[in-house]
């Protein structure tokens, strides 16, 4: 997000646009960023955003907005707080599996591949060696990168008969 309210032209009108699938090559750099409000210098090719000469979005969307007044979202604080805390709540919830493992009955252990898992998502995990999935029942752990058990599943010798049907956990 780019934000200039200390404009010295007048009138200060301060337009806002908010696009949920804003696609440009700039934001290719961003997470190289600090958190927070980072200064940049303005130069052509820069990080600095300037919306009319890099073409960012069609100007006509704006919508003029007070910087900051008294009521729930009617200003620009209040719309960019729901971007800040959408964005937070969407890192916050996945989880990445680089390190996490699982754990046969008898404490053998396979590494998970890496890669996100955000909320109502699954991912399918082929079982190799040295874990054993027993074919009378059984526990399969899940250890997080600290060691740590997060969840587990005990099947039973029906279910472990069900060749090729996946256990849920």
């Amino acid at each position: 997000m780019a934000v200039n309210v200390l404009s010295q032209e007048k009138p200060a009108e301060l337009l806002y646009v908010a696009d949920e699938n804003f696609r440009h090559p700039v934001t290719q750099s961003l997470p190289g960023l600090p958190v927070g409000f980072t200064p940049l210098a303005s130069q052509p090719g820069g990080m600095a955003l300037d919306f009319i000469r890099a073409n960012l979005f069609d100007r006509q969307q704006m919508q003029p907005v007070p910087a900051s007044v008294p009521g729930p979202d009617n200003d620009l604080a209040d719309k960019l707080e729901h971007f800040v805390r959408r964005a937070a709540a969407d890192s916050a919830a996945q989880v990445d599996l680089t390190g996490w493992s699982i754990l046969d009955r008898d404490k053998r252990q396979m590494m998970l591949h890496g890669g996100l898992l955000a909320p109502g998502d699954s991912v399918r995990v082929q079982v190799a060696a040295p874990v054993q999935l027993g074919n009378r029942g059984g526990l399969i752990t899940l250890l997080n990168p600290d060691g740590l058990k997060v969840d587990g599943v005990a099947y039973t010798q029906a279910q472990a008969a069900a060749e090729g049907w996946s256990i849920v956990f």
